[in-house]
């Protein structure tokens, strides 16, 4: 586009005019931004005239090509969805978040009128599947149903992580928060939380505490239960929640909101999300802002305390 002020300089010359009076030259208004002819005498300069008009040109066809792309872009949108969307789990089948992942994706599938298919993508503590999400194509036709550890510890835990889940993602929906519920062996005398943090200090460097892995929701929660053991009782939450490529089509991105908020209100998935431990969040807990919020903070508060145990992604 036209951003240039200078003059360019151009003889113009009718009949029975002499040729110094006929020289002229043309600028280009760049705050008009439409090409505006200003005739200035200027004797002696080169003749421009088909630089002039090719860039003119170059400028026009700029234009009809974005008014173009905006056409096809509105009418991919209105089509959407014309194919099966594929729903990444970055996760083992049959864990929580695939199974939270396939009571959703069947239940919008007759919204949308195409097949939400369920892909586990796994490694890497959930990042390969995250890493694949983020570099699809923004066109709708790929989701993933990430979590705490996807999009907020993967930042500080694998340093070459290749996406930032705050910008890399445009967020959807929040699906689900699910409780950490701690358990004891019988045989000990631990009755509340407090007994086991009294215990735990008693016997600093021999209590042990299992986890699904590095990275894994519940190591995340034994790092935050060992760092505010001495401030009371902690209730810890775990989400899990759908993203799409960034640059996705906010049209796109509040259809598939819609659908999954639809679902949630539908008795059967309440139950089968109960079933398992997995709690709807309330509704003003539910748009791609609100999620976008989430993210933000949940970095902020788990970036340090990684760094502090000096925990590194396997």
């Amino acid at each position: 586009w036209f951003e240039s002020t200078q003059l360019y300089q151009r003889p113009v010359q009718f009949p029975g005019q002499d040729a110094t009076r006929a020289s002229r030259s043309c600028r280009i208004d760049s705050l008009s931004r439409l090409p505006r002819v200003a005739f200035v005498p200027a004797p002696g300069r080169k003749m421009i005239a088909y630089r002039e008009f090719y860039r003119f040109a170059a400028a026009v066809v700029c234009l009809l090509i974005a008014g173009g792309a905006g056409v096809v872009s509105a009418r991919v949108e209105g089509d959407y969805p014309s194919r099966p969307i594929t729903m990444i789990v970055p996760f083992a089948a049959g864990g929580p978040t695939d199974i939270l992942a396939r009571l959703v994706s069947q239940t919008i599938s007759p919204m949308l009128g195409q097949q939400v298919v369920v892909e586990d993508v796994t490694g890497a503590g959930g990042t390969i599947g995250a890493t694949r999400a983020a570099r699809a194509d923004p066109d709708g036709y790929t989701m993933i149903m990430g979590n705490l550890g996807t999009h907020a510890a993967s930042l500080v835990m694998y340093p070459k992580l290749p996406y930032d889940p705050r910008i890399d993602f445009a967020p959807v929906i929040l699906v689900a928060t699910t409780p950490m519920v701690l358990v004891t062996r019988k045989t000990l005398p631990l009755h509340s939380l407090n007994d086991v943090v009294a215990y735990a200090k008693a016997n600093k460097g021999k209590t042990t505490m299992g986890s699904a892995g590095v990275g894994s929701i519940s190591h995340l929660t034994l790092l935050l239960f060992n760092h505010l053991t001495g401030a009371g009782v902690v209730h810890v939450l775990a989400w899990s929640a759908l993203f799409m490529p960034k640059g996705t089509p906010a049209p796109i991105v509040s259809r598939i909101n819609g659908a999954v908020a639809k679902a949630m209100g539908n008795p059967e998935i309440e139950k089968r999300f109960a079933e398992i431990g997995a709690d709807l969040p309330p509704p003003d807990q539910r748009s791609p802002e609100a999620l976008r919020q989430l993210v933000n903070a949940e970095v902020d508060k788990w970036v340090p305390l990684i760094k502090e145990a000096g925990v590194v992604g396997e």
